[in-house]
């Protein structure tokens, strides 16, 4: 069995046209994604990062199988390193079967007074270097909270001009194509005095844009504003509305904003009392500032989706444990394209895959000519081979008792099963029957909460069958057998 799904994968190889292709969508609105590269583990710099913990939790304690994050939601994958690749590829790949046109990375420069600073720049830097592989194009949103000095300021932008504007993929705008460079703020410098002195150390001149309502701060050195996420006794889309509609034709250059909501952690997490309270209500939050976004798309130049991953103020689209993949389903409709949630369970199975086999360079392998058929968009093909990893597996681990699980009844008529997990099992798990001639018969995803699983209405004939589980926790599995029913 393994050399015949190993000649496939090979032929697959064969048939794979290399490079990557563009997604068609019917929304021609520009969409990109601000994403935020600060998330650090013990494998990346020897602990939990300050945005997994801030100053009261611990993700070494685990409750109900969770690790302990600065969050009220939990992501699909769990806390994660900015710069690990698989996370990346992951990302990008969700990002792209949603009709994404691009990221905004929130940006600390390479000096600054902040103790992470290096750290920062090294995961944006990985992030930007992956960015072409996938066909997304890259911008940065300038932070200056933390420059010293002009001169720090002018530093960042000389980085940005060696190492960032020069990149293919850099979002560049207008009849000149300047670079685009966002600020969040500004909050240090707020003069126009001070731009004036800075902005030239960027190169060449660029599309400056700043926080709404702050381009005063720059002067003439701005082109425009992008909006944000914001309530106070005016409810956050009449503070979208008032942009779009009195402050857009009075800059030249509009950035709209599409959110799911806004609920932070600070005040849990020891770091502040927190700000303001806009509900997610089940994803209709993110729906209503994506329609009132295209409702005002004349007015706005592109749209800035806040945020993929800001999981301290509760903003994220990314896939949690608790909005599964409900936003980026909204965003495919939103964008038109011809992708769905089974897509985007696919992409999810290869990251699981990447942890779940990381050790197995034949695996990994496989996977790589899948990401290569995800990015070209012949999902199939990419299909063919995620779908294939678990029997190949099996056949290498089906002597090692430890990932063996239980099924009662067995033989069983195929009406129901229950199933046993080796240990504790917690979860978003994929649950998949396979003949033993490779054919997949049935599969579905479940959430796990302990190690005890119960499905029914399989609609399996009499014969022998291998179970599988992929979970974050790891791939289980074990043969089984159907009996015939017989007729008294």
């Amino acid at each position: 069995m393994k050399y015949l799904l190993t000649g496939m994968m090979l032929i697959l190889s064969i048939m794979y046209s290399i490079g990557q292709q563009p997604v068609e969508k019917t929304n021609p609105i520009k969409l990109y994604m601000h994403y935020m590269p600060w998330f650090e583990t013990p494998e990346t710099i020897g602990g939990w990062g300050w945005h997994w913990t801030m100053n009261t939790m611990d993700p070494d304690v685990i409750v109900d199988g969770k690790r302990q994050i600065a969050s009220h939601y939990y992501p699909m994958i769990g806390p994660y390193a900015s710069r690990d690749k698989d996370v990346i590829e992951y990302h990008f790949l969700l990002m792209k079967l949603s009709g994404i046109d691009g990221i905004l990375i929130d940006w600390y420069g390479s000096v600054g007074s902040n103790g992470d600073v290096k750290n920062l720049l090294k995961s944006s830097d990985s992030i930007v270097s992956y960015t072409d592989d996938f066909g997304l194009d890259f911008g940065v949103v300038l932070e200056d909270r933390f420059s010293r000095s002009r001169d720090d300021v002018k530093a960042n932008l000389a980085y940005l001009r060696y190492n960032y504007f020069n990149r293919e993929e850099y979002i560049r705008t207008g009849p000149e194509s300047n670079p685009l460079l966002c600020i969040f703020g500004p909050i240090t410098f707020e003069t126009p005095a001070d731009w004036t002195d800075i902005l030239p150390s960027a190169g060449e001149d660029v599309n400056f844009v700043t926080l709404w309502y702050e381009s005063g701060d720059a002067g003439s050195n701005a082109s425009g504003e992008f909006s944000w996420v914001y309530q106070d006794e005016l409810d956050h889309l009449g503070h979208l509305t008032n942009f779009y509609t009195n402050q857009t034709p009075e800059i030249n250059f509009a950035i709209g904003s599409a959110y799911p909501g806004f609920n932070d952690f600070y005040e849990e997490g020891g770091a502040g009392s927190g700000y303001f309270s806009i509900p997610h209500y089940y994803g209709s939050t993110f729906s209503e500032t994506l329609n009132r976004a295209d409702q005002y798309k004349e007015q706005i130049d592109m749209l800035q989706l806040v945020t993929w991953n800001d999981f301290g103020e509760g903003t994220m689209i990314e896939p949690t444990e608790e909005t599964g993949f409900d936003y980026l389903k909204r965003l495919q409709e939103f964008t038109g394209v011809a992708y769905g949630e089974n897509e985007l369970e696919l992409v999810y199975k290869l990251f699981l895959h990447r942890k779940g086999y990381a050790d197995n360079p034949f695996v990994q392998d496989s996977l790589d000519r899948a990401s290569d058929f995800f990015n070209n968009l012949e999902i199939d093909s990419a299909a063919t081979i995620v779908n294939s990893i678990e029997v190949i597996v099996w056949n290498e681990l089906k002597q090692a008792d430890k990932n063996l699980i239980s099924i009662f009844p067995n033989p069983c008529d195929g009406s129901f099963l229950n199933i046993t997990i080796p240990g504790y099992h917690h979860g978003k798990s994929h649950i998949s029957i396979v003949s033993l001639d490779g054919i997949t018969v049935y599969e579905t995803w479940k959430n796990v909460t302990k190690n005890k699983i119960r499905i029914a209405n399989t609609g399996l004939h009499a014969g022998l069958y291998i179970l599988m589980v992929l979970s974050e926790s790891g791939f289980y599995s074990t043969k089984f057998q159907v009996s015939p029913v017989l007729n008294n």
